[in-house]
């Protein structure tokens, strides 16, 4: 079962605009509590459904990537 389809945000949105590196987070069951944490290392950060393409993620020309942790076993994911 994907559970990780289940808890991911649907659309990409910006948790905060602000800061020195643009990184993106990557939903695959993300707390916020991790992204207050980029937050206050001065990480403007936008979180990406876990169904976003590398291209697309490669587009936004982020300073870093953010890879969630997430619910169940990564492999029950078709992407």
């Amino acid at each position: 079962r994907d559970f990780i389809g289940e808890v991911s945000t649907r659309k990409s949105y910006f948790w905060n605009e602000k800061g020195k590196y643009k990184i993106v987070a990557m939903d695959y069951g993300v707390k916020w509590n991790l992204l207050r944490c980029l937050e206050e290392l001065n990480c403007k950060i936008e979180v990406l459904p876990a169904r976003t393409s590398s291209e697309e993620i490669l587009a936004r020309k982020p300073d870093g990537v953010f890879l969630s942790n997430g619910p169940g076993d990564p492999t029950a994911a078709p992407y």
